[in-house]
């Protein structure tokens, strides 16, 4: 009766407990890579621009013996003048994507929706980051492109942390985006 009171309930007990003290160790690590420069010649294509840019890619690595799940923080893109004569705006909708850009996504819906995903033990994933920008950029040809938005010095990313991912509080936007969320955003120049 003892060793079906051990064998039987205390061992898968205590490895259930082992299991779940492993599974807590340890964290994914999260090494984001942005590009420094977008240079606006090189996005063109047929006179217009390209429907996705990719500006980053991030490397998620998990040291750990068990699978890990990882949150991605829902992103913003804005074009910015930095001698403020023009107003921040909308520069697109940010995509994460597991290799090249997923033309049947809906890049409105995947910037809502706060993006999970899991990292198996001891390996490596690649996440890219693709901008697809607004439809007044991507109707527009180089000349055209130069000629309205040359005042833009420009490309930042802010996290957008607040709880509007969910569906609900204050929306942040280009246009409410405050100088502290600027200031700690990722910086991408617009080269022309």
């Amino acid at each position: 009766m003892k060793f079906k009171l051990i064998f039987g309930i205390a061992i898968p007990a205590l490895l259930i407990i082992a299991l779940a003290i492993v599974a807590s160790i340890g964290e994914v690590t999260q090494k984001n890579n942005y590009i420094k420069d977008i240079k606006i010649s090189e996005i063109m294509t047929d006179s217009n621009i390209q429907t996705s840019i990719k500006i980053a890619d991030i490397k998620l690595t998990n040291d750990n013996i068990l699978p890990k799940r990882h949150e991605l923080p829902n992103l913003g893109a804005c074009l910015v003048d930095n001698e403020g004569n023009k107003q921040k705006i909308e520069a697109g909708n940010l995509v994460y994507s597991e290799g090249g850009y997923d033309y049947d996504i809906d890049p409105f819906e995947s910037r809502r929706r706060y993006r999970s995903v899991e990292v198996k033990s001891n390996d490596e994933l690649t996440i890219y980051i693709h901008l697809t920008p607004s439809n007044y950029l991507r109707n527009k040809d180089y000349n055209e492109l130069l000629e309205q938005y040359s005042d833009y010095d420009e490309l930042i990313v802010y996290e957008n942390d607040d709880s509007s991912a969910y569906g609900y509080g204050r929306t942040i936007s280009c246009y409410n985006l405050g100088q502290e969320k600027i200031n700690e955003s990722i910086h991408i120049k617009l080269i022309k």
